[in-house]
């Protein structure tokens, strides 16, 4: 389930060959799809999907941490 946070480096390249692929390049959905098998098939707990979050915190209370997987937020509510 890749703990270690390392990327294979043949998903490194086939993500670099997306990112050099216009959209508009025929080939971009095949080129896209090779690098979704790989990652797939390489690191399992990768997300196929984005969920933008905006997390707004006072200063008083302590940064996330780089790699925060679970959000969970427990307590009290205060108004």
């Amino acid at each position: 389930m890749n703990p270690g946070r390392r990327t294979p480096p043949e998903l490194t390249a086939a993500l670099a060959t997306v990112r050099k692929t216009p959209l508009d390049d025929p080939s971009y959905p095949t080129v896209l799809q090779a690098a979704t098998k790989i990652a797939v098939e390489t690191m399992p707990n990768i997300f196929l999907f984005t969920t933008p979050r905006i997390l707004a915190r006072k200063k008083n209370v302590s940064a996330l941490g780089s790699f925060l997987a679970v959000q969970r937020f427990e307590g009290v509510r205060v108004s």
